[in-house]
């Protein structure tokens, strides 16, 4: 299949589209040199097409490039399975050739290692990024949790410190609720909210208490 890649011939993303078809026809077909050729072009045409850079890697007649081209594919989306399927392929053959692999630093997606051929390479992470403990808590439930605190001890003012106080945290957890999506950050949002109408009660009724003495 002979695709044009004349300037104006054609609308380029449809251009990039039939290069990519052809790559992947000649690779199938065995034809590595024809689909490592119209994979150059296309890296040229389209430096962000994923496509692109897997078939380049797999055809590259160098284990460099083969390299250089996963790179590029894994700074563009790290979390691909394919790209992860290969990268990991070319790591197990490195290995086969030298079982040694140095560790240089990562990222929050990726490893960075050199072989020992000094072939440097990146690689996708493949676990879940834990989540720290003790889990952060969201500004607006530290906010929350403090004037319900305040409030508490505004029962000691005869109830006054309360009745101020309460409401800000009720106010605090229902915008907690409606903003956080989190399941149990809604628990504690409604516990707050719960803790925050009784201490009003509370201050309510100690404030009807202390009224009724002074009169």
């Amino acid at each position: 299949m002979k695709v044009s890649s004349s300037p104006g011939a054609q609308n380029p993303s449809t251009l990039l589209s039939e290069i990519l078809r052809a790559a992947e026809g000649a690779a199938r077909r065995g034809d590595r040199r024809r689909a490592y050729q119209l994979s150059l072009e296309a890296t040229q045409i389209a430096p962000r097409e994923i496509n692109a850079w897997l078939i380049r890697a797999e055809t590259a007649s160098s284990i460099e490039e083969s390299a250089a081209c996963l790179n590029q594919a894994n700074a563009l989306l790290p979390s691909g399975a394919e790209v992860k399927q290969k990268t990991y392929q070319l790591v197990q053959k490195l290995l086969n050739q030298d079982p040694f692999l140095l560790y240089l630093a990562e990222s929050e997606h990726l490893y960075h290692i050199r072989s020992g051929e000094q072939l440097s390479l990146s690689v996708p992470k493949d676990r879940s990024v834990p989540e720290p403990y003790p889990a952060e808590r969201p500004a607006l439930l530290q906010t929350a949790y403090r004037w319900l605190w305040m409030a508490l001890i505004g029962l000691l003012l005869a109830g006054l410190g309360a009745m101020v106080f309460a409401p800000l945290a009720a106010v605090a957890a229902i915008g907690l609720y409606l903003r956080h999506p989190s399941k149990s950050i809604r628990i504690k949002s409604l516990v707050v909210l719960i803790l925050a109408g009784s201490l009003w009660l509370c201050g309510l009724l100690l404030c009807v208490i202390l009224l009724v003495h002074s009169i």
